[in-house]
């Protein structure tokens, strides 16, 4: 592909070196390209400086061979929201603009260029990010309905409205109240993190309605894990946590509290709600070891869990229906 500062890309017919034939002529016809420009507004037909403006290939164009020259650019846009491209190649292309405070369009202004003359001009519109008429609020307490403050929460989805993506983040006040203004329908979720507690995660958001997070205290169930035969720490030794059901069933294989390489010293410490668990060890070369452990509000401490070389083999053959 050959690019110049005054010309359009351009793509050269395939061609092969081999070992024998190290050299070949090519010739490009090469061509000026078109400009694309335009300028980019809010919806109140405000200008917009200094926005991220980029020129890309049509989607379907990346699913194709490369069979006819393409261009990826981006320039900002001036103080009166203005951009301009030069030198494109004949093709489907689409315009997309981008700018902190501005929620991110999922799809671009779509053009077709000739490879020649002029393409505009174009009007880019972005959304500012309070632009929606809802909010997002509620209140984060603990299992004993005491106000945390300090919580991280953050707001992410896509509205539905004008097809953008949302992503926010605040803390809450002293109260453990939070809030989101400016948000269009859509679908979205939240989650809420802070240190000492388990993360929370709420699936189905309400617009207008208190979307309140109850967060579950931490607390740390620790142990040493070592090899029987050295009494020392196996090599990549790990311990996990894996909460259980009321009826001593898996809640979920990949809900557990941490999974964290056993120190040097065998030393390891999980940070869990309280509950049922089963601790599992594994480590190369070592059999597995599970057991059961009730974590109450202080922890627990599971004392030495050892782990056995592995010594046994399992064996087999696979045949096919007939016995073959």
């Amino acid at each position: 592909q050959f690019i110049q500062g005054k010309a359009a890309a351009q793509l050269s017919n395939p061609f092969l070196l081999t070992p024998t034939h190290r050299s070949i002529r090519v010739d490009l016809n090469v061509f000026a390209g078109a400009r694309v420009f335009g300028q980019v507004i809010d919806r109140r037909g405000a200008a917009v400086p200094h926005a991220t403006v980029v020129c890309l290939p049509a989607i379907r164009r990346f699913l194709r061979p490369l069979d006819a020259p393409l261009t990826v650019d981006d320039v900002q846009t001036d103080d009166e929201g203005r951009f301009e491209f030069l030198h494109v190649p004949q093709g489907d292309y689409q315009i997309m603009a981008q700018r902190e405070d501005y929620k991110l369009e999922l799809s671009g202004t779509r053009i077709y260029s000739t490879g020649s003359g002029q393409v505009g001009p174009l009007r880019i519109v972005l959304t500012h990010t309070e632009s929606g008429r809802y909010s997002v609020y509620g209140s984060v307490t603990d299992d004993a309905g005491r106000a945390i403050e300090g919580a991280s929460i953050r707001l992410m989805g896509m509205s539905s409205g004008v097809m953008s993506t949302e992503s926010r983040e605040t803390s809450t006040d002293r109260r453990g109240r939070y809030e989101f203004q400016g948000i269009d329908p859509g679908y979205y979720i939240l989650t809420a993190e802070k240190s000492g507690y388990e993360d929370a995660i709420v699936r189905e958001v309400k617009l207008d309605t208190p979307n309140n997070i109850v967060l579950s205290r931490t607390v740390t169930v620790e142990g040493i894990l070592l090899a029987r035969d050295t009494r020392e720490a196996p090599a990549g030794g790990r311990v996990s946590a894996i909460p259980l059901t009321e009826d001593g069933g898996f809640r979920n294989l990949f809900d557990h509290g941490g999974n964290p390489n056993a120190g040097g010293s065998g030393h390891f410490s999980i940070r869990v709600t309280p509950g049922a668990y089963t601790l599992r060890a594994t480590a190369a070369n070592y059999a597995p070891r599970e057991m059961a452990v009730d974590v109450g509000r202080r922890g627990a401490n599971v004392g030495t869990i050892y782990l056995d070389r592995a010594s046994g083999t399992i064996s087999g053959q696979v045949l096919v229906a007939d016995g073959s």
